[in-house]
């Protein structure tokens, strides 16, 4: 694997642990969402610069995590809202 798959592997993972400490704790799906996807991204950048350096597409690289972030986010959320609405009904 290389370096651009791995980063895409780590921002998944990062952004479904944010999206689940989000989802969890908050009400507010909308907001949960589009909180949890900047702040996963964030995240991402601050340790990508870490390990290798400042990145060349800086806002490239922000929005492209951005929305897949929020993706993810969206769905984590739905997964949680599914989860927490089959345990109240039990």
């Amino acid at each position: 694997m290389d370096e651009g798959t791995i980063g895409i592997i780590i921002l998944v993972f990062i952004s479904i642990l944010v999206s689940l400490v989000f989802h969890i704790f908050y009400k507010n799906f909308t907001n949960e969402s589009l909180i949890s996807g900047i702040l996963s991204v964030i995240i991402f950048l601050v340790i990508a610069h870490i390990m290798s350096g400042p990145e060349k597409f800086l806002l490239i690289a922000f929005f492209a995590g951005g929305t897949l972030s929020v993706l993810i986010s969206l769905i984590v959320g739905g997964i949680v809202y599914a989860v927490k609405k089959y345990i109240i009904r039990r």
